[in-house]
């Protein structure tokens, strides 16, 4: 029997300096019947010349170059293009365990009726993380319900580089265009539209952290707070009605979020826009999130205190610091 097809999109945006590790973890998979697909998105280093240099070298390789439209794009170019049974995304500044896609691959093939397959993720600074030896782990299996509460809860990482997807599951979603909370947004559609998972708890993915990253940029937080409070608005006020039971989730983070928000935008100059679209969230939803019974009370009367008083919201979280 042929094996699976599995596809590899990795998005490559001026990591010149990180993405030869990226190929070289991809390129010594122990799995063999890959699709590699690289999306150059409008790379003004040498990052596109050393998507072209590999696919020169290893023919599994796809080289897509395109202008620069951001990381949600272009995973979706790949993921449009991907001829896989199974689809991979993996950021072109980390790198991966030499059986990761071995190891993903024997977990979801057990049952037909898991979607997804998780392995475990490392935060990083260094090339030098052992990719040969992984060591033993528990696999879990996980129903709808648990994936989906496990995903808000934070006890399975949010992003989307150290899953393994069936592509039957994926192939009308699509990341949209966050320039935060874009992974989150895309597991919270994959995650409640799917049959079940098998996470195996072995750490394969090792998750570079870049000086250079958005994350260390000084407006990084208040993107944040903008792009999860329209995501999870957005998602809640499109869910579907077969998954209307996960609408707490949704409600529960978002009034959270905007409390945060609003308290991080008090006095600034900001203040008015930020304030204005939690009302609008709020307004909007109000109805629907002192009604769900999944969401405790008392959490109810606590955030909407914290939410409606900025001043005490910041007095509390300054409190809270000097402990």
């Amino acid at each position: 029997m042929a094996e699976d097809l599995i596809s590899i999109i990795v998005p490559v945006y001026n990591i010149e300096g990180y993405l030869p590790k990226c190929l070289e973890t991809i390129e010594a998979q122990s799995y063999r019947n890959l699709e590699i697909i690289l999306v150059d998105d409008g790379s003004t280093d040498r990052s596109g010349d050393i998507c072209d240099d590999f696919a020169q070298k290893d023919k599994r390789a796809i080289v897509v170059h395109q202008n620069n439209l951001g990381l949600w794009a272009a995973r979706n170019t790949g993921q449009r293009i991907a001829h896989g049974d199974f689809l991979m995304f993996i950021d072109g500044d980390d790198y991966i365990h030499l059986d990761t896609v071995k190891t993903l691959h024997q977990a979801i093939s057990i049952n037909e009726k898991f979607d997804i397959a998780i392995v475990d993720r490392k935060k990083t600074q260094s090339f030098d993380e052992d990719v040969f030896q992984a060591g033993d782990g528990e696999t879990e299996v996980l129903t709808k319900d648990e994936l989906v509460s496990k995903l808000f809860n934070g006890e399975i990482c949010r992003n989307v580089w150290n899953k393994l997807y069936r592509k039957s599951l994926i192939k009308d979603i699509y990341a949209n265009e966050f320039l935060r909370a874009q992974d989150f947004d895309f597991n919270i559609r994959v995650f409640m539209a799917a049959n079940s998972a098998v996470f195996i708890h072995r750490i394969m993915y090792f998750w570079v952290q870049r000086p250079t990253s958005f994350t260390y940029q000084p407006n990084y937080w208040d993107l944040v707070y903008r792009c999860f409070a329209k995501m999870l608005f957005d998602n809640y006020v499109n869910l579907p009605n077969n998954q209307k039971q996960y609408g707490h989730y949704l409600l529960r983070d978002l009034y959270r979020k905007m409390v945060f928000w609003k308290n991080r935008n008090f006095r600034t100059s900001k203040e008015n826009e930020v304030f204005a679209l939690c009302d609008y969230y709020e307004k909007t939803t109000r109805k629907a999130y002192w009604r769900n019974q999944k969401i405790n009370q008392f959490e109810k009367l606590v955030v909407a205190i914290l939410l409606h008083c900025p001043r005490l919201t910041r007095r509390l979280m300054l409190m809270t610091k000097n402990y």
